[in-house]
């Protein structure tokens, strides 16, 4: 038998036997085909690279689809029977077989898929397990909705439940949040009205201050000018205050001030300054005695309580005043 026989007769086994078959990756590419392929899909002639999306009406699509998607979750075989898949006008009834490629040297995931004519009607013990007609797969394909829509009623019941929890919460921050600013702007309003209080009470304290520092500052002048010794002790008998005259009987200088009436000596005679002042402060009774210093020369000692315009006792005021002596009248 020749060689050309040869391939007559393996050409009729092949059309006879061998169904159209498609090699698909999971985008619905076409990456091989066998046999009469074109005698169901229709090739586009404007393009190169060929999608089965490009070639079935859309219900025939989605079993392709389907087909696919379960071939690469897992599934060895899917077939759907009674396919009705139309080509120029021309309605045909097929069975499409889905398998999965198990090839681990394949660049991707690949699905093989035979399309064969639907010869007769199987008896059920004749179908395979997973075998769906068009009819079951629009069926599965409703159900499969109807649960999706469900679910996605569910989601969008939850969503809206949350939305409305979520605007309450919204709602209550914004009521918090406006008490807040009302109490802000409350806290600020007596934040100024106390502000300017204070710019009041400062500027009546300056006034007084300047006045104070007025007084003070006759007072030392007034100290200053009079020929009168005077000191001013507080309530330990330290000496708090002194005018310059009194040098005349305590040798004083400003950095003595804090420091104990005890701890000076004076020029006067047969006068214990420490004994007086400590007598005067137990009995609040002023003392006045007339004493002569070293020289000769004399002065009316007086000691008295220093007492506040609230009529409390902080210490007490030494004065020594020049008492004239009979010729320094005359002279006078």
């Amino acid at each position: 038998m020749s060689g050309s026989n040869l391939d007559y007769y393996a050409q009729l086994l092949n059309d006879k036997y061998v169904p159209a078959t498609l090699f698909l990756n999971e985008d619905l590419d076409i990456l091989y085909t066998h046999g009469e392929v074109e005698k169901y899909l229709s090739f586009p002639r404007a393009l190169v690279k060929f999608n089965v999306a490009e070639m079935v009406d859309g219900k025939v699509l989605q079993i392709f689809r389907a087909g696919l998607e379960q071939c690469l979750g897992g599934e060895e075989r899917i077939r759907y029977t009674r396919v009705v898949i139309e080509k120029t006008g021309k309605k045909q009834l097929v069975d499409l077989s889905f398998w999965p490629v198990r090839d681990d040297q394949a660049p991707e995931k690949i699905v093989l898929v035979e399309i064969m004519p639907h010869l007769r009607e199987s008896r059920p013990s004749e179908e395979p397990e997973n075998a769906q007609n068009q009819n079951d797969f629009w069926n599965e394909q409703i159900k499969s909705l109807e649960k999706r829509l469900e679910a996605a009623k569910y989601r969008t019941q939850s969503l809206v439940d949350e939305q409305e929890l979520t605007n309450e919460e919204l709602q209550a921050s914004n009521r918090q949040l406006m008490s807040s600013n009302e109490e802000l702007q409350s806290t600020n309003e007596e934040l100024q009205s106390v502000n300017e209080e204070l710019y009041t009470v400062n500027s009546e304290l300056q006034i007084k201050n300047e006045a104070l520092s007025t007084a003070n500052n006759d007072i030392l002048n007034l100290l200053k000018s009079i020929d009168i010794g005077t000191i001013f002790l507080d309530k330990d008998l330290s000496v708090r205050r002194f005018t310059p005259a009194v040098s005349k009987h305590f040798n004083l200088l400003d950095i003595d001030i804090g420091r104990s009436i005890s701890d000076f000596s004076s020029n006067l005679v047969d006068v214990d300054i420490k004994k007086i002042s400590q007598k005067v402060y137990d009995s609040l009774e002023k003392y006045e005695k007339e004493v002569e210093d070293i020289n000769g020369n004399r002065y009316l000692l007086r000691v008295l309580p220093y007492r506040t315009q609230d009529h409390l006792i902080q210490g007490l005021v030494i004065t020594f005043i020049p008492v004239l002596n009979e010729k320094d009248e005359t002279e006078g």
